[in-house]
């Protein structure tokens, strides 16, 4: 009869242990699921935020700045034209100013 009640023993330690193993795999289960979700949040932020600041905060601005810079580079292109076009012609009116007053 002593070993009926010793199995009887290990049964219930067995039971204990099964549900208390059964208790944590359900919690390591929850804080793997809320990692999961933890980490998909965070980079949804750090990749949505910037986003989201440059589409409604940011978009006009840099459309404003990038008018002036295509502005600046026709301005630029126009001077280079223009000295390319002046400069000849002023090059031949020192010439000749120079032969002029060596005469």
């Amino acid at each position: 009869m002593e070993q009926d009640g010793s199995i009887e023993d290990l049964l219930k330690e067995n039971l204990r242990l099964t549900r208390e193993n059964n208790r944590l795999l359900k919690k390591i289960r929850r804080a793997e699921f809320l990692s999961a979700f933890s980490t998909i949040a965070f980079y949804a932020i750090v990749i949505g935020v910037p986003v989201f600041v440059y589409r409604y905060y940011l978009a006009d601005y840099m459309a404003g700045i990038e008018h002036m810079y295509r502005e600046v580079r026709e301005q630029m292109q126009g001077v280079k034209e223009l000295s390319t076009s002046v400069l000849p012609g002023m090059r031949e009116h020192l010439e000749n100013l120079t032969e002029e007053t060596s005469r």
